[in-house]
């Protein structure tokens, strides 16, 4: 069975490792990391990511929001968002031209809510559900 891809987009490299550790006990092991909107792009490029996970808020001149949405046009991989940003105000933002669904996860979120937003994600690109844990 083909280990899905995925890119984790994150400022803090606290909340990188975090994250790795709930994939990981789910049997995710297919995980690399940018930390930069800059970062983000040239490694989805590069590795052609099965789904990424990117908070909107990054520290350089690039915004999460703008760089999913154009990783996600360009290379037709979904992302799911990572917000502390109230959710009324998020829903608000347009959702773009390419009419894609987003997947937005709220801050604090636990292993939960990133394994199902992941899954659904990694459903629609044809990988099985997760039976772990």
């Amino acid at each position: 069975m083909p280990v899905p891809q995925i890119l984790v987009v994150v400022p803090e490299r606290i909340v990188a490792l975090d994250i790795q550790h709930m994939l990981g006990s789910r049997g995710y092991t297919g995980i690399s990391f940018a930390y930069s909107g800059e970062e983000a792009r040239m490694k989805a490029v590069e590795a052609r990511p099965d789904a990424i996970i990117m908070d909107i808020t990054l520290r350089d001149s690039l915004d999460g929001l703008k760089t999913g949405s154009d990783l996600q046009k360009e290379l037709n991989v979904p992302v799911i968002y990572l917000s502390s940003i109230p959710r009324q105000l998020v829903r608000d933002k347009p959702a773009g031209n390419s009419g894609t669904i987003r997947e937005f996860v709220y801050k604090p979120f636990s292993e939960d809510d990133i394994r199902s937003a992941l899954e659904r994600a990694l459903k629609n690109r044809g990988f099985p559900q997760s039976t772990d844990g």
